[in-house]
């Protein structure tokens, strides 16, 4: 294989080729510039997504808390993981029924904490 048939990758310089005199080279060498011209600009265009690189590490935040949360848990003594497990259980059914009301629960999360700083910045 030929320096001219290897895939090139970003950022590699290479001597400009060549014109062939043959148009099906010419051809087949056009058609390779526009496929590694796409590929770049797709990379370039997965690096500038703020959204997806966000969304990418928000995944990896969620697997790390989540394998932290694991070993915390195997690591408590029998009685800790019993009361977890069954917090767990009894939670889950009711987080999945809230979920449509999130807003709403966050709302009178908030609300309510803020009579609680009023209240105690008066008992002060």
């Amino acid at each position: 294989m030929s320096d001219a048939d290897q895939p090139r990758t970003m950022g590699e310089r290479h001597p400009i080729d060549i014109t062939p005199d043959d148009p099906e080279q010419l051809r087949a060498q056009i058609e390779q510039t526009r496929e590694e011209l796409a590929q770049t600009v797709e990379a370039i265009a997965e690096k500038v997504n703020v959204k997806k690189q966000a969304g990418l590490k928000v995944d990896e935040v969620k697997t790390r808390v989540g394998e932290a949360a694991t070993h915390a848990v195997q690591a408590a003594p029998p009685p800790v993981q019993h009361a977890l497990d069954t917090a767990i259980t009894r939670a889950t059914p009711l987080a999945r029924q809230a979920k449509p009301y999130r807003k709403e629960i966050l709302a009178g999360v908030g609300a309510a904490l803020f009579v609680l700083l009023v209240l105690r910045r008066r008992g002060d």
